[in-house]
């Protein structure tokens, strides 16, 4: 199978969600960050509109050639969306700090 690449965007809320929960970085820069780690498959998990890339989960969507970022969960090894849909079936919530509450 052929790697397509496609050029990443990261919105405004994907981004400040980055900086309150990783680190503090300006756009563009973690737009390069990003893109390199996406050239390098440097992820674990790519399904469903989920990304765990470099250790950082990412919600993602495809509008033509462009992949954009539009949700970022934070650094984790939680699986964020097996948590997500326990967190529904069982009318909970997912404390990104802290896990399950």
């Amino acid at each position: 199978m052929a790697y397509v690449q496609f050029r990443l965007r990261i919105s405004r809320h994907a981004h400040e969600q980055y900086c309150k929960r990783v680190e503090p970085i300006d756009i563009e820069t973690l737009t390069e960050q990003c893109q390199q780690q996406l050239d390098d498959r440097n992820y674990d998990y790519n399904r469903k509109d989920f990304i765990h890339l470099a250790g950082v989960w990412w919600v993602y969507q495809f509008v033509d050639n462009e992949q954009r970022f539009i949700t970022c969960y934070g650094r984790t090894n939680m699986n964020i969306p097996y948590a997500l849909r326990w967190a529904a079936v069982h009318k909970d919530r997912v404390d990104l700090l802290n896990g399950l509450i």
